[in-house]
């Protein structure tokens, strides 16, 4: 059984887990080669005891739609030889930002585990939410055109401490700017971003950037290194949902009566200008 709360839908094939390469492939990105080497043994703790671990290192190497080589991806996971699960993965990449060079780091680890745990025959029994519906497989889409339609109400957390919300920007032209560390054409799209943010606020344009399922500590490391004004929030599996998020950067250009004016997907510096300057222009 498995479950899509972005449609709605619910399934009794058996789910499958994804090694994660999709979601890069849906950025645009493509896998150029992979290697792979053992590092040898590592004891890891948890509230049950010691496990001794083989440390497996993974490099990936990555290609962007616009045929930049991204720098390698590098997963290590320690996995159990007993019990063969994985309790800890690094993944690092590395790349450079305006000359310099930026490190994100990402780290998962099992702290509190139980092994062979009677199980409650509930926990395998699927209860569908109200208004879900039953389908042979799940419903795909291409990419999504939000352009004309009515924004959807968000609340956001700001690296500054702020909550950001739909609501509260009423009236006001927004630019959401979805966005990751590792992400070149994010990164490319900046300077563009702040020099219409920097000619408009004044008029009352507000720009977020919307940072998506990074930890906080990677995100602050890298916007030490990178100078801009407008502020940095959090995602949510809600905003995500509601703008079709799945490739980066994202641009949402909300005009003035609510209306999404521009629903980009990657950075076309041109298309962009020229919306924000023509909301703008109608505002006054």
């Amino acid at each position: 059984m498995d479950y899509d709360p972005s449609e709605q839908e619910y399934t009794k094939a058996a789910a499958v887990s994804s090694t994660g390469t999709s979601d890069f492939r849906a950025q645009g990105v493509t896998i150029q080669s992979t290697t792979t080497k053992y590092l040898g043994l590592q004891t890891l703790s948890t509230s049950d005891g010691k496990h001794v671990c083989w440390v497996v290192e993974q490099t990936c190497s990555f290609k962007s739609a616009d045929n930049l080589l991204i720098s390698p991806l590098v997963v290590t996971t320690w996995i159990d030889r007993t019990l063969q699960i994985p309790l800890q993965s690094l993944t690092v990449a590395h790349t450079i930002f305006d000359g310099e060079a930026v490190t994100v780091r990402m780290k998962s680890a099992i702290t509190h585990l139980k092994v062979n745990q009677p199980v409650s025959d509930s926990a395998f029994h699927f209860v569908p939410p109200s208004g879900a519906k039953h389908v042979d497989a799940f419903t795909t889409h291409g990419p999504v055109d939000l352009t004309g339609s009515t924004a959807a109400e968000f609340q956001l957390r700001g690296f500054d401490g702020g909550i950001y919300s739909l609501a509260a920007l009423k009236g006001k032209v927004v630019l959401l700017d979805f966005w990751a560390t590792w992400c070149g054409p994010c990164r490319r799209s900046m300077p563009e971003t702040e020099e219409l943010f920097t000619r408009y606020r004044e008029q009352g344009l507000v720009v977020i950037g919307v940072d998506v399922n990074e930890d906080e500590p990677a995100i602050a490391a890298f916007l030490r290194k990178v100078r801009r004004s407008y502020p940095t929030a959090m995602s949510n599996s809600d905003i995500l949902s509601a703008y079709h998020v799945t490739a980066y950067p994202t641009f949402v250009l909300i005009g003035h009566d609510g209306k999404i004016l521009v629903h980009q997907i990657g950075f076309v510096e041109e298309r962009l200008r020229s919306m924000v300057e023509t909301a703008m222009s109608a505002g006054r």
